[in-house]
């Protein structure tokens, strides 16, 4: 672990009790470090408690404390696959490929106000039409923290721990319907949910070869811009927009004559920014912002991984010499 910048990276061992040791199939740590949420392969979840690391005398034989082992969640025994905790810590989401359209669980982690309502099983989030893909929790300082689920089919819906948040009750279920067509058309669908600390209204969802940018702030616009807009994939996109709307195409001509100026010049609305598609990066690996409007983004190429398969292998046709 790291005590400032101008330290070196210490690792230090830490003894985990006997009843938690598990097969873990997700981890999470807590914002301020102190706590960590592991996610079992065959449902609990388990909540460790980090000793402090200013004590440089103590080094390694230092027991962790277990200070919760939820199982009141579980019902089947299939592994939890996605975990996030809020940004004051109080709050635990945890995820699994339960049923048909997956499981969301809210646990209640410290809570300084009421003492008897720490380390226990909140609530479960309704179903949603699709199954879920990634949480996390986004907001924070000046907005309040909200809870973002994105789905499989490319939707997503906000809760504020305790029910759908006011957002997504105005936007209504399912939000597929109410999403510009080249978002709900995308063939893949996202894998990581993140905000940027600086704009805390603002998140990314991603896949692996694209994110679309969601400001929440701003109305949802009947079509998503690409960037950029010169890439094969937005242009093949456009064309396919234009073959299917091309009656809507003559529609919007025909309106635009009629709102013009008197010296025959169409007034251009402005350049829909939210929920712009971004095509600038491909087979993603991660991304995730480090700091204020910091972000890191992690590529693999294919050319390489196709470099390094084997020859392929020949083989004599039926029939033939």
């Amino acid at each position: 672990m790291k005590e400032n910048d101008d330290e070196a990276v210490i690792a230090i061992d830490e003894r985990v009790p006997l009843e938690a040791m598990h097969p873990c199939s997700c981890l999470h740590f807590s914002p301020d470090g102190t706590t960590l949420a592991c996610g079992t392969l065959d449902g609990p979840i388990i909540i460790l408690s980090l000793p402090e690391t200013s004590d440089k005398s103590v080094q390694g034989n230092r027991m962790v404390e277990v200070k919760r082992i939820f199982t009141e969640h579980v019902q089947h025994a299939l592994p939890m696959t996605h975990m996030a905790i809020s940004h004051d810590s109080q709050w635990l989401v945890a995820g699994s490929n339960d049923h048909f359209k997956g499981a969301i669980h809210v646990f209640a982690l410290e809570n300084n106000e009421d003492q008897s309502k720490s380390y226990s099983h909140w609530w479960p989030l309704p179903q949603l039409e699709s199954p879920h893909s990634c949480l996390s929790f986004i907001g924070g300082e000046s907005v309040e923290s909200a809870l973002a689920v994105a789905c499989s089919d490319n939707s997503f819906y906000l809760f504020d721990v305790k029910s759908l948040s006011e957002w997504s009750q105005d936007i209504g279920i399912p939000f597929l319907r109410k999403m510009p067509q080249e978002i709900a058309t995308i063939p893949d669908y996202p894998v990581r949910l993140v905000s940027n600390p600086a704009e805390p209204s603002k998140f990314l969802l991603g896949s692996h070869g694209n994110f679309f940018v969601v400001d929440l702030s701003r109305k949802i616009p009947q079509s998503s811009n690409y960037y950029p807009s010169r890439d094969l994939r937005s242009k093949r996109t456009w064309l396919e927009k234009q073959t299917s709307d091309a009656k809507d195409w003559t529609n919007k001509r025909k309106r635009s004559r009629s709102t013009s100026c008197g010296d025959n010049v169409v007034k251009e609305e402005p350049l829909e920014t939210n929920f712009t598609i971004c095509l600038r990066y491909n087979a993603m690996l991660f991304l995730e912002f480090i700091g204020k409007n910091e972000m890191i983004v992690v590529e693999q190429p294919w050319a390489p991984i196709f470099d390094a398969l084997p020859d392929p292998l020949v083989s004599k046709t039926y029939g033939l010499a």
